[in-house]
C-alpha cells in the first residue's frame, strides 16, 4: 500500500541534472533513472547544450532535481561540526554573509562539515527559466552536497566529480582538491556504471529516494515543491482515473444498451415469424385433419371386405407361386402437398415369383373366374433364371 502510494504522489522515472562550469560555458548533465521492484535502473543519460533542450530529453511530468555546481557556488571545509546554530557555522566559515540574499547548505561528516552558498537570485533564475519550460523541479542541492548518497554503495577511496576530486576514508569525506584536469573515469554504483561527469546527477536522484537529509535554509521551499508536485500528480492520477471509469461505465451501458436494443429487435422478429409460423402450423392441421377423415372413411368402409377378398387370394395360390406384396388400393399418384390423395380404388396390386409357368397360367385363370374379381392384367412378366420368373398382376373387383 505504501509503495502504491509512493507511486502516486511521486511516479517511478526520476531525472538528476547537475548544472556546472563557468557562467561563460555552463554545462548540463543529465540522467534519468527508473524505480522497478525497489531497484534502479539507468533509462538514459545525456550532455545538455542548453536548458532549452531538456524537454525533449525528459516528460514535462517527471520529477527533476538539480545538483548547482557552477562556479558561483562556493564550498568550504569547517572543523566545527556544531549544526545546532547553523547560521554560525555559516557565518564562521564565510563571515559577513547576508543570509537574507545567499542560500547555504550543511553536510555533516563525522567531525566536520562542508558548507556550500550561492546566492538566492542566481538560484532562483535556474528555478524561474526551469518553470517557464514547464518542467517540473522537485528538489535540489548545492555543490557535492548530494554525494554522500552513493558512498554507501563504494568502495573507493577517491571520487571525482566535474569540479572535485574527493577523498574518501572508511565511506566519509576527509578532503577535496579542486580539480585541475579533465580525466575521465567510470564508477560502478551498486551495479550501475557512470562516468563521473554524471555522479552528482545520479546522487541528487538517490539523496531524494534515500531520504538524505542535509541542513539548509531552503528546506521549506524544496517541501513546498514536492508538496505541489504530489498534489498535481494525485489530481492528475485521480482525474485520468475518473476518466477511464466514466468512459468505461459509459462504454459497458453503450454496450448494455446496444445488446437489449439487439435483443429486443430479435424477440420482435422472432414473435412476428412465430405468428407467420403459427398460422401455417394451424392452416397444416386443418388439411391433415380434412385427410386423415378422408382415410379413416376409406379405411372403415373397405376394411372389412379388403379382408375378405386377400384372404381368399391367399386360399387360391398354388405352391408354385410365392407372393412378394400384395398392396389394397395403392396410390393413384405420388402424394403432393395442397392435393388430396388419389387411390386406385377397387384395385390389388400382386407381385411375386414363379416356378412353374402353367401353374401361373392356371393360377390367372382360376383369379378371374371367382365372382369378385372383374379382371386381372399382367403389368410386369420377367424370367429371372431358367426356371423362377417374376411377375406383377392387377386385380380389378367387381363395383358390386
Amino acid at each position: 500500500m505504501l509503495n502504491w502510494w509512493t507511486y502516486i504522489k511521486e511516479g517511478n522515472t526520476f531525472a538528476g541534472l547537475e548544472i556546472c562550469g563557468s557562467e561563460a560555458d555552463l554545462q548540463y548533465y543529465l540522467v534519468v533513472v527508473k524505480k522497478v521492484r525497489g531497484e534502479l535502473l539507468l533509462e538514459s543519460k545525456s550532455e545538455l547544450s542548453d536548458l532549452e533542450n531538456l524537454n525533449k530529453k525528459i516528460n514535462k511530468d517527471t520529477p527533476l532535481f538539480i545538483s548547482l555546481n557552477t562556479s558561483n557556488v562556493l564550498l568550504k571545509f569547517s572543523k566545527d561540526h556544531d549544526t545546532k546554530k547553523p547560521e554560525v557555522l555559516v557565518n564562521n566559515s564565510f563571515p559577513n554573509l547576508d543570509l537574507k540574499n545567499f542560500y547555504y547548505e550543511i553536510l555533516q561528516i563525522d567531525s566536520k562539515a562542508i558548507i556550500t552558498i550561492c546566492k538566492r537570485i542566481y538560484l532562483e533564475d535556474i528555478l524561474d527559466k526551469l518553470s517557464s519550460f514547464k518542467i517540473s523541479v522537485v528538489g535540489y542541492s548545492l555543490g557535492i552536497s548530494p554525494i554522500q548518497a552513493i558512498l554507501p554503495y563504494s568502495s573507493y577511496d577517491s571520487i571525482t566529480t566535474t569540479s572535485q576530486k574527493l577523498v574518501i576514508d572508511d565511506g566519509l569525506i576527509v578532503g577535496n582538491i579542486t580539480r585541475t584536469d579533465n580525466l575521465n573515469i567510470t564508477y560502478d554504483i551498486n551495479g550501475i556504471s557512470l562516468p563521473n561527469t554524471y555522479i552528482l546527477s545520479f546522487s541528487v536522484i538517490l539523496n531524494h529516494i534515500s531520504k538524505n537529509k542535509t541542513i539548509s535554509n531552503f528546506s521549506e521551499k524544496i517541501q513546498q515543491f514536492r508538496l505541489n508536485y504530489s498534489d498535481q500528480r494525485i489530481f492528475s492520477t485521480l482525474l485520468k482515473s475518473a476518466l477511464i471509469f466514466f468512459i468505461g461505465i459509459l462504454s459497458i451501458n453503450f454496450f448494455l444498451f446496444n445488446s437489449y436494443h439487439e435483443k429486443v429487435n430479435s424477440l420482435r422478429e422472432s414473435l412476428a415469424a412465430n405468428s407467420s409460423q403459427k398460422d401455417r402450423l394451424l392452416s397444416k392441421e386443418n388439411s391433415l385433419k380434412v385427410k386423415k377423415e378422408r382415410v379413416e372413411t376409406v379405411y372403415n368402409s373397405v376394411n372389412s371386405q379388403s379382408t375378405l377378398y386377400l384372404d381368399e387370394l391367399a386360399q387360391s395360390i398354388p405352391n408354385g407361386i410365392l407372393l412378394s406384396s400384395t398392396i389394397y388400393q395403392p396410390l393413384a399418384k405420388p402424394v403432393q402437398d395442397s392435393k388430396p390423395i388419389e387411390l386406385d380404388e377397387k384395385t390389388v396390386m400382386v407381385s411375386g415369383i414363379s416356378i412353374d409357368d402353367t401353374l401361373y397360367s392356371n393360377w390367372l385363370e382360376n383369379l378371374e373366374k371367382m365372382n369378385w374379381i372383374s379382371n386381372v392384367e399382367t403389368m410386369d412378366y420377367e424370367y429371372v433364371d431358367s426356371k423362377t420368373s417374376s411377375f406383377l398382376i392387377k386385380i380389378k373387383i367387381n363395383g358390386n
